[in-house]
């Protein structure tokens, strides 16, 4: 499962969560998205992954489920499983054009 870190108010794609990381977030309380200290107000899932307030909510609208183990974090939203992008490849018209010459 990818991260999302927070920078100027964006999602963005980082490295995927290790089993290690989220035990690092567990025992120093360290949000798991962003690493930064967990204070103040945050959500701390059962499994005790822990979120800061602006991770849990972007994570909340993103996907909805715990990266730790994919227990829904608002009940009341929608589960948004991450799904990821194959890539595909598109043929070039070079490509096709060069098919075409050979016949």
């Amino acid at each position: 499962r990818p991260e999302f870190a927070l920078v100027f108010n964006r999602a963005i794609l980082t490295p995927q969560v290790t089993e290690e990381k989220v035990v690092i977030s567990k025992e120093k309380k360290i949000c798991l998205v962003c690493r930064g200290e967990v204070f103040g107000f945050s959500y701390n899932c059962k499994c005790g992954a822990n979120y800061c307030e602006n991770c849990a909510r972007a994570l909340t609208n993103l996907e909805n489920v715990c990266w730790a183990c994919d227990v829904p974090i608002d009940y009341s939203k929608p589960v948004k499983p991450f799904k990821e992008e194959v890539e595909s490849v598109k043929v070039e018209e070079k490509a096709k054009k060069e098919v075409k010459n050979e016949k």
